[in-house]
């Protein structure tokens, strides 16, 4: 009888040890090691992103893991029914949040991975009527962005007249799109500000929709052939130097484009009505920042390629 009593009691203390052990399992997925661990171990920085970004939903899990020798986590919501991807920085920065199981999915570009110095993984440097020198871009450690510590930005630019400055996303194409941005303008004599580009084709043929803060406007545009035609232009005074948001959404030819959450131009256009690349534009010497750049819409980038090689 003892036998048996210390059996069963062995039994419940190994059955406790696993139930305090789990959430620590780790586990060797496609990216790497993780582990897997509960909300209260996390650090209060991403716990408030988690509940800022559930809302009403559920977290079904959370893993720990390392990205380039920077921890980050990785969890799995479920809202409105759906399930969610996000990946969140340890100082509680989204990194990334995609609804699963779905072509459809909305990317964020923060920074906050990438060196101080470095070139945004997956961008290109590229320019429009190219002159002299390509502008340098750069993430850069700047703690007033309203988003991440870590932005994007020109910080040589030697560039003047209609040459345009570009950081192209390379491997993300997008037809129909809902796109926004963080920027500030830093410099510039001839040019400021700055903006988006969508169904980029190649650095010569573009949409564009920018903001110059010596002109104090909002500006649509496409750029074909290395040649730029306005479509729409809208007036905006602000504060020059604060950070300021744009955001784009294209639905077929229908534009709209807004400013710091005011819809200021809408607009049809059939220029470019096929999916292309995403990115920054900057024009002339002008040198700006940007921050938390992110996408909504179907990334065809996987589809054409397959389909390329059929």
């Amino acid at each position: 009888m003892k036998t048996l009593q210390r059996v069963y009691l062995l039994t419940i203390l190994v059955m406790v040890a696993l139930t305090f052990l789990a959430p620590q399992a780790v586990f060797a997925d496609d990216d790497g090691p993780s582990q897997l661990v509960t909300i209260e171990q996390v650090p209060a920085a991403v716990q408030a992103t988690l509940k800022r970004e559930i809302s009403k939903g559920n977290i079904n899990e959370i893993k720990k893991k390392m990205d380039d020798g920077t921890v980050i986590y990785e969890a799995s919501l479920t809202i409105n029914g759906k399930i969610y991807e996000a990946k969140i920085a340890e100082n509680g920065v989204l990194l990334e949040k995609e609804l699963k199981d779905s072509a459809e999915h909305r990317s964020v570009w923060s920074f906050e991975q990438d060196k101080v110095g470095s070139v945004p993984k997956g961008y290109k440097i590229a320019a429009t009527n190219e002159k002299d020198k390509l502008a340098t871009w750069q993430v850069v450690l700047d703690k007033s962005s309203p988003a991440s510590a870590h932005v994007v930005a020109i910080t040589q630019n030697k560039n003047s007249g209609e040459t345009y400055n570009l950081l192209m996303l390379e491997d993300s194409i997008y037809a129909d799109l809902e796109l926004e941005v963080m920027i500030k303008a830093v410099d510039g004599k001839e040019d400021q500000g700055g903006g988006l580009i969508w169904r980029a084709k190649d650095e010569n043929n573009y949409y564009v929709c920018r903001w110059n803060p010596l002109e104090d406007n909002l500006r649509l545009y496409y750029v074909k052939d290395g040649k730029r035609k306005q479509l729409a232009s809208a007036e905006v005074k602000t504060d020059r130097t604060a950070w300021h948001k744009i955001e784009v959404e294209q639905d077929g030819i229908n534009i709209e484009v807004e400013f710091d959450g005011k819809k200021l131009i809408e607009i049809d256009d059939s220029t470019f009505t096929k999916p292309g690349m995403v990115g920054l534009w900057v024009k002339a010497d002008g040198r700006s920042k940007f921050d938390n750049i992110k996408v909504e819409g179907v990334d065809l980038s996987t589809k054409l390629k397959t389909k390329g090689k059929n």
